[in-house]
């Protein structure tokens, strides 16, 4: 939601590993929408686009991984990099799993919502 961290990354030369995984959609604000919205889905969805873009406009190195089996040589380079290196995973999105969030958990379990058994979520 902010990439002003990415600048200061570049400018500083410090050899952070970024990964951020891209599911298309603002996560937390759909729980949200779902739990108290009859899962009527508003602004939350988006094209995930290609976020490495846009750290390597910022300066660092920057991949875009859209399949398993390309992250692990993605990782080895960013583990091996001296400069701060972006990865930018695609990732199915997961409005099926509850975030942690204690008051979200109490309103699934009073609409017997499927996820409120979630055992990742607390």
């Amino acid at each position: 939601m902010s990439a002003g961290e990415l600048e200061t990354l570049a400018r500083l030369k410090i050899p952070a590993i970024l990964i951020h995984f891209n599911n298309g959609c603002f996560g937390w604000i759909k729980a949200l929408q779902a739990l108290h919205s009859k899962s009527k889905f508003l602004s939350v969805d988006f094209n995930p686009g290609n976020m490495a873009q846009v750290a390597e406009g910022f300066g660092l190195k920057g991949f875009h991984v859209e399949k398993p089996g390309e992250l692990e040589k993605c990782l080895d380079t960013a583990f091996s990099a001296e400069t701060p290196v972006f990865l930018d995973v695609i990732t199915e999105p997961e409005i099926t799993e509850l975030p942690p969030v204690y008051s979200w958990i109490k309103k699934a379990e009073k609409k017997g919502s499927p996820n409120s058994q979630n055992p990742s979520a607390g």
